[in-house]
């Protein structure tokens, strides 16, 4: 299996679409999963330079009411910045 291009990217984009769902900041999120905000920052904006350390984004996605797996689903199926996550959340559900 191949990873889809820009997965850092992607993952970033999921998370703070769902932190904005949830009306949370990247203060909140960050103290929720005991990160900084800088580090919420980076990982939102898919910081090339910087590996997301799975740890971290297991933090995340429990901070987020998530399961790790649900959270990466859900980055690999970010769509084009026009259509909202509401639209995906909304899609029948896929069997892994």
């Amino acid at each position: 299996m191949e990873f889809p291009p820009n997965l850092n990217q992607r993952i970033g984009i999921a998370i703070r679409r769902l932190r904005q769902l949830e009306r949370m900041s990247q203060a909140q999120l960050a103290g929720k999963a005991e990160i900084t905000q800088g580090y919420v920052s980076m990982i939102e904006n898919g910081n090339a330079n910087q590996r997301i350390n799975l740890n971290t984004l297991q933090r995340v996605s429990c901070a987020l009411d998530l399961a790790l797996s649900e959270l990466i689903a859900l980055a690999e199926k970010v769509p084009p910045l026009e259509q909202t996550l509401k639209e995906i959340l909304a899609e029948p559900e896929r069997s892994f």
